[in-house]
This record gives structure tokens, sequence and C-alpha cells, in this order.
């Protein structure tokens, strides 16, 4: 029991059902095995592992992947010994508690897609940027390794830029640099060039990640100008001009292929939380505020909301609509992350029915779709229980 919880105070154990899953299906995707009945056992263990990874629990994933992985090897008629070598190298230094992220990629790289290894990158650097590697040097002797983990976090994001192709991956990347700057690190010219090379692909993004990547870059500008003395112009001027141009566009926020969904497929919970509320913040600043103060005073009837709605400088129904969206995978997610967190499940549940709760109230206020209200009050009603049941 004591050795479990040591292995499950890892922060690395989070990792290693995603890494083990990927091997167990490339072995499967082959097909290439004895006729056996021990092959539904693997089955079994592999299914197991699913359910594990999908309730959190990361070590009995791993250990179910691992059983299913053994198995499939065992009947497997293409010779693996390479993959055997570097499994048990793995699994050895992992029970000696030595085992490090940089390990785990490396097996990913060799076996596994681009793709799984760069969201298995993702998550290590949201790990490092939220100080949860035990194993950081402290380097300025603070007895605080806060500002020594994010650097490394910020490093990890800039080597993956130069490494990949994909965009989301490169738009995750984008977002955490800029983000990391905004929050703990000194305006530099890596940065810079960052935010210029960012500039360069920004067509290939959503309208709703067009905006917020701008706007994180306009914020980077204006405190390196202000920390050099200087003003570059050439950038400003670009970065103006397409602020103009994207916000000239209807907003709309495409939640099947956004940044924020990717970082939920990452497992870096915690940026995804980060992205939405900013998103949240754009949609907000673009509403009139008289246009706010009416939607959220209870005195104030439907007409008189869609009488100001109805001025031709407002395109405020889009805007209410997307903050609705906004709110309701604000509440997604904290749900998501009250169930991959220990200690902070209640806080996040409380988050949620608040956030589903302004939903609620957005809809209603405008007569929406009853289905829709229908259905977020159903997730509203689920955190109030949750919460009860928390405090019993």
């Amino acid at each position: 029991m004591e050795q479990s919880y040591r292995f499950e105070e890892d922060d690395t154990i989070s990792l290693l059902p995603t890494l083990f899953h990927g091997l167990n299906d490339k072995l499967r995707e082959t097909n290439n095995f004895e006729k056996s009945e021990v092959l539904n056992i693997a089955d079994s263990f592999f299914q197991c592992g699913l359910v594990y990874k999908q309730k959190s629990f990361y070590l009995e994933s791993f250990n179910a992947y691992i059983s299913a992985l053994s198995l499939y090897m065992s009947k497997s008629l293409t010779n693996r010994n390479e993959l055997i070598d570097d499994v048990n190298q793995l699994l050895n230094v992992f029970v000696e508690g030595n085992i490090e992220c940089q390990q785990i990629i490396e097996v990913c790289k060799r076996y596994l897609t681009s793709n799984i290894t760069e969201r298995m990158r993702i998550s290590v650097a949201a790990l490092y940027r939220e100080n949860e590697i035990y194993n950081v040097e402290d380097l300025d002797g603070d007895d605080d390794t806060s500002n020594e983990s994010r650097n490394i976090a910020l490093q990890q994001y800039k080597d993956l830029l130069k490494e990949t192709n994909n965009i989301m991956t490169k738009g995750a990347c984008y977002f955490n640099i800029l983000n990391l700057y905004k929050n703990y690190i000194y305006e530099d010219d890596d940065g810079k060039c960052i935010v210029e090379q960012m500039m360069d692909i920004l067509q290939k993004f959503s309208i709703s990640d067009r905006r917020l990547l701008i706007k994180l870059a306009t914020d980077f500008m204006n405190e390196y100008d202000n920390n050099k003395g200087i003003c570059d112009m050439k950038i400003n001027r670009q970065l103006q001009k397409m602020e103009k141009n994207y916000f000239d566009e209807n907003f709309k926020i495409n939640e099947g292929e956004c940044i924020g969904k990717y970082l939920v497929d990452c497992g870096d919970l915690e940026g995804a939380e980060e992205y939405w509320n900013l998103i949240g913040e754009q949609i907000k600043s673009n509403i009139p505020h008289w246009i706010l103060s009416l939607v959220r005073d209870p005195d104030s009837i439907f007409d008189d909301i869609l009488h100001t709605i109805k001025q031709p400088e407002n395109d405020t129904v889009l805007l209410l609509n997307q903050l609705v969206s906004t709110y309701e995978s604000l509440g997604d997610y904290y749900i998501l992350d009250a169930k991959n967190g220990q200690t902070t499940g209640a806080n996040c549940f409380e988050q949620a029915e608040n956030v589903y709760k302004k939903a609620v109230h957005l809809l209603k206020r405008f007569n929406s779709n009853s289905e829709k209200v229908r259905l977020i009050e159903n997730k509203q009603q689920e955190m109030t229980g949750q919460i009860k049941t928390n405090k019993k």
C-alpha cells in the first residue's frame, strides 16, 4: 500500500497510461498474432486500462495496460525484442523512482505517431508550467522552483514550435508562450521573434483563436517596447492592421477545432481554463456595457433588451450566444478538472455550477431554445447535487 501511494504521488504517473495505451493500440492494429484465448484476456486488460484512465486512476490504468501489452507481445508473430527492451528499461527506472518525462517522450517518439508524441509533449510542458514536477533544481536557492519550472516549460514550448508542422500544436505553443510572458516572464527578443513567426501563420487559425493570439501578441509588444524604451513601428502597425481585419469579422467559436479543445485533448486542463476565461473576456468586451447591464438586471424586460440589440451598430445576439457557449465549455472543463484532481474537486464543481448558472440566465433572458436551456440546467443541477454530496 505504501509503495502504491509513492507511485501515485509521482508526477509522471499521468503520462504513462497515455504512452502504454498508444503502444497497445499499435500492436492491436497490426492484428498479427497467434490464435489464442490469451488475446481475449489481453483485450479485457486493455478495456480496464481505458476505464481506469477515464476515472483518473492512473496507476491502475498503467498496470492494466502493462498486463495487456505483455500478453499481446507474447502472442505477436512479429519480433518485438526492441520494444520489449525499451519497455523493460522504462519500467525499471519507474520502479526505482528515477523516471523522467524525457524518457517517456523518447519511447513515445520511437514507436508512436507524431500527433500522440506532440500531445504528450504539451502535457509535459503543462506539468512544468504548473510546477508539478518534483525534481526541478532550485537554481536561485529560494526553496521555490516555480520560476525554474516555468522557464523549462517555456523552452519546451519553443522547442516543440520548431519541430512541429501541426497547426493546433503550434497554436497551443503560441498561446502558452505568450501567456507565460504575460503573467510571469520578462518580455525579451526571443519572444518578439516568436510573435513575428506567429503573425506569418495567423490566418490558419479560427477567428476566435486569431483574435485571442493577436490580443496576447499586442500585450507582449506593449510590454516589450516599454522594457526597451522604443517602439517597433513595423510589428505594431502589422498587429493593428490584423486586429482591425479580424475584429471586423463576425465572431464565431469553432469548438470542434480550437486551441482550448486541443489543450483538453492534451490533458492541459489549467491551460484550457485560462483559454476559455480569456475568450469570455474578449466576448464581453465586445458587448456594449449597457446591453450587459440590461441582461443582468432582473427588472429589465425582454422588449427593452431586444430594442437595444436591434441598434444597427450591434452584433450582440451572436456575441451573447458565443458567451453562452464559452460559459458552457468552461463549466465542462471545470468538471474534467474536478475528476482529475485530488483536492480541488469541490471547488471545481462550485465553479462549474456558477458558470452554468450564468449561461442559463443569459438563455432565459433571450427566450432562447428551451432544449438548450434544459440541457445546461441539468448540468447545473448535477453540480448542485455533487456539491451537496461533497459536503456530507
